[in-house]
């Protein structure tokens, strides 16, 4: 059965793809996964204020999911989440673009689309952040210019859906 839905097409048509709204939890575990920053227990309390209080759901039957977790509150939260998040690993994300070979600015841009969007996000959307980044980073590699494009990509409509 589990083999029959995993192959099947509508499990992988663009109506599937980035179908769902991550939960605060996907999204707070999921970029700290992908960079390889230690996910704090400090980091549980992030949630509360996405309106996911861990191991606290509202009813037996768990949390709402998908467009629930978007209203104004909450995208307020997950913006000062990953802002806050951003600004915090400059050193880890430092270190998370120096393993992966990254020296500059445009790869450090075009690796993160890569591992938090597979490498799909807008034209302009790209241009935008890239730009800004350029700007931001002056020459050579800088941490705060790369915590702006961790920001900028993860607060993108394409990363906050699963």
């Amino acid at each position: 059965m589990v083999e029959a839905m995993f192959k099947s097409p509508a499990f992988y048509s663009a109506k599937a793809y980035r179908g769902l709204v991550k939960s605060p939890t996907e999204l707070i575990v999921g970029i700290n996964r992908q960079f390889g920053f230690a996910i704090a227990p400090r980091l549980a309390a992030a949630g509360e204020s996405m309106g996911q209080a861990l191991l606290d759901p509202p009813n037996v039957a768990g949390w709402p999911g998908g467009a629930a977790w978007l209203s104004t509150g909450s995208w307020i939260a997950r913006m000062r989440f990953l802002l806050v998040m951003s600004s915090a690993q400059q050193a880890g994300l430092m270190s998370a673009m120096q393993a992966a070979g990254v020296n500059d600015h445009n790869t450090a841009v075009e690796h993160m689309v890569s591992v938090m969007l597979d490498g799909n996000l807008t034209s302009g959307a790209h241009q935008a952040i890239s730009d800004h980044v350029a700007a931001a980073g002056g020459s050579g590699l800088n941490a705060k210019a790369l915590a702006d494009a961790l920001f900028l990509v993860g607060s993108t409509p394409e990363y906050q859906l699963a």
